[in-house]
């Protein structure tokens, strides 16, 4: 479809003023972090092929996004490790050390003010562990086994209850539900009475083979 020169002209100016506003509405500790970078890495992070595929000109500043926030530890930690950018004569100590310390406090900031909002602990499902012990304990059934029957949880960080890798698909939703059934199904009976209670005793006989026993006193015990 072939668009009017004016059209063309207005998303363009639409779009000035978008990006205009969003720098605006940056923080100012983030616009003096943006000049450093800007003087001392975008000529490696910028433009049509930045290197390691990081456009630091146009990476987001809205902390409050996850994906974003871990992009900007990423990039704070390269810089405290002293490994971007490689050149020491490109940073000094001086102000290497005050972006550190900058980037520090507002990912701070983004990080206390997610815990004070959503708390420390973020919502997660149970994994498959935790799905089968709390059925057990809500329908009283300590020999409940149904945990086969969920998908293997992914793990993140070398723990299978990472919020992040807990998802919920449609097949994992099937698991749970069947999974559940069978569990209910388990603690219905199946008659119109209970079953009756059934008890014996064992007694142990013949323990030992010969008539003679070993060990110390405790052990005596054993001997008819």
């Amino acid at each position: 479809m072939t668009r009017s020169p004016q059209i063309i002209a207005i998303c363009l100016a639409v779009l000035g003023e978008w990006s205009v506003a969003l720098a605006q509405g940056e923080p100012q500790q983030f616009q003096a972090i943006r000049s450093v970078l800007k003087e001392n890495c975008w000529d490696c992070h910028s433009g049509a092929e930045p290197k390691a595929g990081l456009d630091l000109s146009k990476l987001r500043t809205d902390l409050r996004e996850r994906s974003v926030r871990q992009r900007w530890v990423s990039v704070h930690d390269r810089i405290a490790k002293r490994e971007m950018p490689p050149s020491a004569e490109a940073l000094d100590r001086a102000e290497r050390q005050a972006l550190v310390q900058s980037l520090a406090a507002i990912l701070h900031d983004a990080d206390a003010s997610e815990v004070r909002s959503d708390g420390r602990g973020p919502m997660r499902r149970l994994n498959r562990d935790e799905y089968q012990q709390n059925l057990r304990d809500i329908l009283d059934l300590p020999d409940l086994d149904i945990r086969d029957i969920l998908p293997e949880d992914t793990e993140g960080h070398l723990f299978n209850k990472t919020t992040a890798k807990l998802d919920i698909s449609r097949v994992q939703l099937t698991a749970y539900l069947d999974a559940a059934d069978k569990a209910l199904r388990h603690a219905i009976a199946s008659g119109v009475e209970p079953p009756k209670r059934m008890s014996f005793r064992a007694v142990g006989k013949r323990l030992f083979g010969a008539p003679s026993t070993f060990g110390e006193r405790e052990a005596m015990f054993f001997a008819r």
